[in-house]
């Protein structure tokens, strides 16, 4: 009797999970067909794709059942939650007019502009994106804001980004804005203003530095606060998912929970706690998931109901997509699910794999045991998401389980310390500043060091368009999902020679970059050069020189904050540089190089790096055109509407043209009267002008859309 009703749960546990993970891939098929006005398209594909998928697993009947269910829930949640506020966006697209937007979120300020979060009070109160093009306003969450703004339907890769957010516009503002406080707060905003005051006001004074913005990262999430350095460690370690509170730190408050108050009552008070720390993060789409699936967890746990960890997690996915559908494209949840899913699925056998090499005595001790499951944790992780973090960030850490190893059992001590010394801030304040520098501060150091370590290691990631590196990422991943179940005979020569080869690949390809240039070119103008360990990044000229900010998140994700040079192209090249910390940028005295038609610099302006030459010329008051010389190797880079006048003659291995002057054609053609280029790239392709220049006179040519990106390597001759 005990059997088959284990059966009858096993397969409504099975039932469950098909349904609800089609749910969410045809939802996340809507969305993502919007752009391209395809969503039944997208959606009528993913559901043939389902249905073959779910045949082997179930039966032909049942497959039909539950795509055609997962379908008719799918299209009302979407027409609903998605289409009818984007159908509302496209009919105010490039409309000019009054708005009054209420503050949803503390604004973002760049270098010139500040972006604002908020809900336009009329209609459905859709979300949007509110441009003013000042700086220092005193906004908080629920104030108003009456704006006379020109509405523009968001695009390309920014699209999905504010799709997250359930935003479909941005307002531009040229005016300065009505600010008006709203006579009492809304009780939906006090959360993140009481989480606003403890960072403002507690932890950045008791922990100035990268100490304080990690401990208000870990208890509110964000990287507020944090230099780029830092950042720039945290992603070349991948170690950047503890700057958003997720389900490992709602983990950690709810087994502190069931560790005071016992299974049942400890559950009972961990979820409306989680709720309150959900809510002191702004209720991102991670922290919903999180907040979703514990609660599923400990449901069972009341009920004293066995429970699926994959069931579990499906099911949260499924009514994240129906609270909330455009949370479907976020990023950060697709990351969290991967990783979960890669936890439930993979470290086990990823385990089983790495004791197997241990003696038969270790795996006995309870010690060694805690320390395996956490490396094979880690290790599940990083394998399921891995896709992922290759599409959307050119770059994968190899070294992540390491370091995540090394620093995630801190996480609970810091936590619980950081959440003691706010407490006592209000009762006993110099009890709380000895918490903060005898205790906090230590641990942060340490917790920061192997991070600090890591990533200064010339091997701690990998770009993802590196084929080999890539193929070898994959092989060590099904080795350790499947080791276990090799013969003994076999598994050791095989593990270490798999060692000795990757090593060997590894210090080649780091010897070859050390004897090569590389030149990568973005299609929004960005290009960086590599040589070696040295990098230099060059930003356009014009206006585009002025959102250093949006750059700067670019160079994060990517890894690349840390560059050597950084070179801003242009008359705005000054207050632009002035965006980066002096961390960012590495050269003697702490300066930026700023090469451009700036008074304290010549039209002949020179910066040398390691054998790497770069050279601007140009009139004044225009942004240079820049030529790079390494090993008899030239690129030329010509920025600015000028470009051409100036330029030395001469052949050149490389001719990056800006997007200026990728759309004149009188400039263009001084340029190719004075230099011949055997490849061209034209940056921002996609505005779609009539390329007349292109003629294989002038060589081959690549055309760059905005969001695209092309790598060169030239070797020493």
């Amino acid at each position: 009797m005990k059997l088959e009703r284990r059966r009858i749960k096993a397969v409504a546990g099975r039932k469950l999970a098909c349904f609800a993970a089609a749910f969410s891939v045809l939802l996340w098929a809507f969305c993502y067909g919007i752009p391209h006005g395809q969503s039944i398209l997208f959606g009528g594909v993913a559901g043939i794709v389902l249905f073959l998928l779910l045949w082997p697993l179930t039966d032909l009947r049942q497959s039909a059942i539950t795509v055609g269910l997962a379908l008719l829930l799918a299209s009302p949640v979407f027409y609903l939650g998605v289409w009818r506020n984007y159908a509302d966006a496209r009919a105010l697209d490039g409309t000019r007019g009054a708005h009054t937007v209420e503050v949803t979120a503390y604004p973002r300020e760049g270098d010139y502009y500040t972006a604002i979060e908020g809900a336009r009070l009329v209609g459905s109160r859709q979300r949007v994106t509110v441009l003013v093009y000042e700086t220092g306003l005193d906004l908080q969450s629920g104030d108003f804001l009456t704006v006379d703004a020109r509405v523009s339907l968001n695009a390309g890769a920014f699209f999905f980004s504010s799709m997250d957010d359930g935003s479909f516009l941005t307002l531009r503002v040229s005016d300065m804005p009505v600010h008006t406080k709203p006579e009492k707060i809304p009780l939906r905003y006090l959360p993140l203003r009481v989480s606003h005051y403890v960072r403002q006001e507690i932890i950045y004074p008791l922990l100035p530095g990268d100490e304080g913005a990690l401990l208000a990262s870990l208890l509110t999430g964000g990287t507020e606060g944090m230099s780029r350095g830092f950042k720039n460690d945290l992603s070349l370690s991948g170690t950047s998912h503890i700057t958003s509170v997720s389900g490992l730190h709602m983990a950690i408050l709810s087994g502190a929970m069931i560790a005071l108050f016992g299974r049942f009552w400890g559950a009972v008070t961990a979820l409306p706690l989680m709720v309150v720390f959900g809510m002191l993060t702004g209720m991102d789409p991670p922290v919903i998931r999180s907040i979703l699936m514990l609660a599923i967890v400990f449901l069972a746990f009341a009920a004293n109901r066995e429970n699926d960890g994959i069931t579990t997690v499906l099911t949260a996915l499924m009514l994240i997509g129906i609270a909330d559908p455009c949370s479907m494209v976020s990023l950060s949840l697709q990351l969290s699910f991967a990783a979960v899913a890669g936890l439930l699925l993979l470290s086990d056998p990823i385990k089983r794999t790495l004791a197997v090499f241990l003696p038969a005595e270790w795996s006995e001790n309870r010690k060694v045991d805690s320390l395996l499951a956490g490396f094979s944790v880690s290790i599940a992780a990083t394998i399921a998401s891995l896709p992922l973090t290759a599409l959307h960030f050119d770059r994968v850490s190899i070294l992540s389980a390491l370091t995540n190893l090394a620093v995630l059992w801190l996480i609970s001590a810091l936590m619980g310390l950081g959440a003691a010394m706010i407490l006592l801030w209000f009762v006993l304040p110099p009890i709380s500043r000895l918490i903060a520098r005898y205790m906090l501060r230590p641990l942060l150091k340490l917790f920061i060091l192997p991070i600090s370590f890591i990533a200064e290691l010339p091997f701690s990631s990998v770009e993802a368009d590196n084929r080999t590196a890539m193929l070898f990422l994959l092989l060590w991943g099904i080795l350790l999902c499947v080791g276990y179940k090799i013969r003994p005979r076999v598994r050791l020569p095989l593990f270490v020679g798999m060692l000795a080869l990757t090593i060997g690949v590894v210090g080649l390809t780091a010897w070859q970059r050390t004897q090569n240039l590389v030149c990568t070119v973005y299609g929004d103008g960005m290009v960086i050069l590599e040589q070696g360990r040295d990098a230099c990044i060059l930003l356009p000229g014009g206006e585009a020189a002025a959102y250093a900010e949006d750059y700067e998140s670019r160079l994060y994700e990517m890894g690349d904050l840390k560059a050597d040079a950084l070179v801003f192209n242009g008359t705005v090249g000054q207050a632009a540089a002035q965006a980066f910390s002096a961390d960012t940028v590495h050269l003697p005295g702490n300066t930026a190089q700023t090469m451009g038609s700036l008074s304290w610099y010549t039209a002949d302006a020179q910066l040398v790096l390691g054998d790497l030459t770069v050279s601007s010329y140009g009139p004044k008051n225009q942004p240079y055109s820049l030529l790079i010389e390494w090993e008899g190797h030239r690129i030329f880079y010509a920025c600015g509407s000028e470009a051409g006048e100036d330029m030395p003659d001469g052949t050149a291995d490389l001719l990056i043209l800006g997007e200026v002057l990728a759309c004149a054609a009188h400039q263009r053609r001084a340029l190719f009267a004075r230099v011949t280029p055997a490849q061209i790239v034209a940056c921002d392709a996609e505005a779609g002008h009539d390329f007349d220049y292109l003629t294989t006179a002038n060589g081959p040519t690549l055309w760059l859309g905005r969001n695209e990106s092309v790598t060169y390597i030239y070797e020493t001759r």
